[in-house]
């Protein structure tokens, strides 16, 4: 009888806690279109890199030591490893993201994503010397929030004498 009520309240406790959310890889598909921030607010780039790659006639992992982000034909801004979220296993390929803190004012915008390693010197020891990838071109928008509705019904009226 013991088991039963803890096998009971095992079941109970079970199904009360909630299911969790399966959330898709960023690379799984390729995103379109457009894309819109809030205007002076921090908001976060995803991009996704090869995961494998050819190399003489091998299939080598893609050797990524760091990352590139340039707004708007700004400077090279080096973000180091950005936080990776995964392997996709529907893309075979590597996804990333960070953040930029600062936000960006109203209008149109670019952001792009350059990925770099280390080249390697004849012993496949690393030198200080990076080589780049192309960019990845994301342009958007910023806009400032507006809402579209009626004001909200005045509060706390009161008369004086």
């Amino acid at each position: 009888m013991r088991r039963l009520v803890y096998l009971s309240l095992a079941l109970l406790i079970v199904s009360a806690v909630p299911a969790r959310a399966q959330t898709a890889n960023p690379c799984d598909t390729n995103a379109t279109g457009p894309f819109v921030v809030t205007s002076a607010r921090s908001f976060t780039i995803q991009w996704c890199t090869a995961h494998t790659r050819i190399d003489n006639g091998i299939i080598v992992p893609e050797r990524i030591d760091g990352f590139y982000l340039v707004l708007d034909q700004g400077a090279k801004q080096d973000i180091a490893m950005a936080t990776p979220l995964g392997l996709s296993s529907v893309t075979n390929r590597d996804a990333w993201q960070y953040v930029i803190p600062s936000g960006v004012m109203k209008g149109d915008h670019t952001a792009a994503v350059i990925a770099w390693n280390y080249q390697l010197d004849q012993n496949g020891l690393p030198t200080s010397t990076r080589s780049e990838s192309a960019p990845t071109a994301v342009p958007f928008t910023a806009v400032d929030p507006v809402s579209n509705q009626p004001p909200l019904s005045p509060t706390g009226g009161r008369i004086i004498r």
